[in-house]
């Protein structure tokens, strides 16, 4: 994957997670989770092109779930818990690039 990709696909979870996403249980599918974030994405006004070809190297990360896993019983919302493993510098780049595309496409 490009960097480029990698910041964008930053900037783009950032902008998902931090907004009021739908309410999840906990435990379900991660294609199901996948679904339910593409299907959001483009409520949120996302073509369907961009969406897919974001999300087509989407994986689970086995390190994420063990790392979730090891703080706990639920000690911190799983949104609060993810902001801690993007650095304040992943977040800055992806706003520029978030930025610059808009510019772009303006």
């Amino acid at each position: 994957m490009k960097p480029i990709n990698l910041v964008l696909g930053a900037g783009l979870c950032l902008a998902i997670l931090s907004a009021p996403a739908l309410a999840q249980t906990c435990g379900g599918s991660f294609q199901g989770f996948v679904n339910d974030m593409k299907s959001e994405a483009r409520t949120r006004g996302h073509s369907a092109s961009t969406v897919d070809r974001f999300f087509s190297s989407v994986r689970q990360d086995p390190a994420v779930i063990r790392a979730d896993r090891r703080q706990g019983i639920f000690q911190m919302p799983f949104t609060d818990f993810a902001r801690r493993l993007i650095s304040q510098n992943r977040i800055v780049a992806g706003e520029r690039v978030r930025d610059v595309g808009s510019h772009a496409q303006a």
